[in-house]
């Protein structure tokens, strides 16, 4: 049975250049694993507004990317 990696790196698509570095620095580390963001954009978002909307207002606040000035965010997770 696999182990699930302890850490997981999440890297923007536009960094590979930080997805190919991170990939080489842990390749040898079974606990560690590195994967390209593939969202496009956040899954609230709509392409057309939905007819008859009746709030008046954004109930949530767009949300910032949780990645960092390096282009990538560390996810800590459990070991299965």
């Amino acid at each position: 049975m696999a182990m699930n990696p302890a850490l997981l790196f999440i890297v923007e698509p536009a960094r590979l250049d930080t997805y190919e570095l991170l990939c080489r620095n842990y390749s040898d580390e079974s606990h560690i694993r590195v994967i390209l963001d593939r969202r496009r954009r956040d899954r609230r978002d709509r392409a057309s507004a939905i007819a008859g909307e009746r709030r008046r207002g954004q109930l949530r606040a767009r949300r910032q990317s949780p990645c960092t000035g390096d282009g990538y965010i560390v996810v800590e997770r459990g070991l299965v």
